[in-house]
């Protein structure tokens, strides 16, 4: 014998549900609710941000710009690369190795001076105020994090 469980309110919207109706359907709410969430969608959509944002700086991940108080600051594509990569996992060490095979792929010719060559012209341009630790920071015999001060 099979049990008919019926859900109720409650349970229906517990279980991860956005919206539900009963049987049988009366059309003109079902469009309203279709309209409703199509408005919705759309919203959110349109909120939804490419912009990572800590302390002082601020990365469009959109079109590529990095500000630095205000200012626009010029990167090349890796150094961009190189930037956004830790400020997508702030707090997260990242050894040079792993950077370079992330940030330039595994089949470049391997030198790991070129991401301290990028980190240090990163730091540069991205200079904070005296007294102030840089943006990326290295973790000596580790690798490089973003720094957790600016989070």
């Amino acid at each position: 014998m099979i049990e008919d469980h019926t859900c109720t309110r409650q349970e229906i919207f517990e279980t991860g549900a956005n919206d539900y109706f009963q049987l049988p359907i009366d059309y003109e709410e079902l469009l309203l609710r279709i309209k409703a969430h199509l408005f919705h969608y759309k919203n959110v959509r349109n909120q939804r941000t490419f912009v990572i944002q800590f302390e002082g700086l601020s990365i469009n991940l959109v079109t590529q710009e990095v500000f630095h108080k205000g200012n626009y600051i010029e990167l090349s594509s890796q150094e961009f690369k190189l930037l956004s990569y830790l400020a997508h996992r702030p707090n997260e060490v990242y050894s040079a190795d792993q950077l370079f095979e992330d940030i330039w792929g595994e089949n470049s010719h391997k030198d790991s001076r070129t991401v301290l060559v990028h980190i240090s012209n990163i730091r540069k341009k991205l200079a904070t105020d005296h007294g102030y630790p840089p943006y990326i920071q290295t973790i000596r015999g580790v690798g490089y994090t973003l720094h957790d001060y600016y989070l």
